[in-house]
């Protein structure tokens, strides 16, 4: 499931969660056009990372969430 959320100034967000609590997933955003870094919090830690690809890979554990600030 992805939630997509926007600030008053703009900024995007998503959080990404699996479908079901009981079930892990593997996530592929494919985000053409974004190049830059973006901010990841995965397991209450952040990290920046490149978006050069243009894409990002998520294994995302069961009952857990990624949250990626643009």
């Amino acid at each position: 499931l992805v939630g997509c959320f926007s600030t008053e100034e703009g900024d995007s967000k998503v959080l990404i969660t699996p479908l079901l609590p009981t079930s892990g997933a593997r996530v592929v955003l494919d985000l053409a056009g974004h190049d830059g870094i973006v901010k990841v919090w995965k397991n209450a830690e952040a990290s920046e990372t490149d978006v050069t690809s243009g894409r990002l890979e998520f294994d995302i554990s069961a009952g857990d969430a990624v949250f990626v600030e643009f």
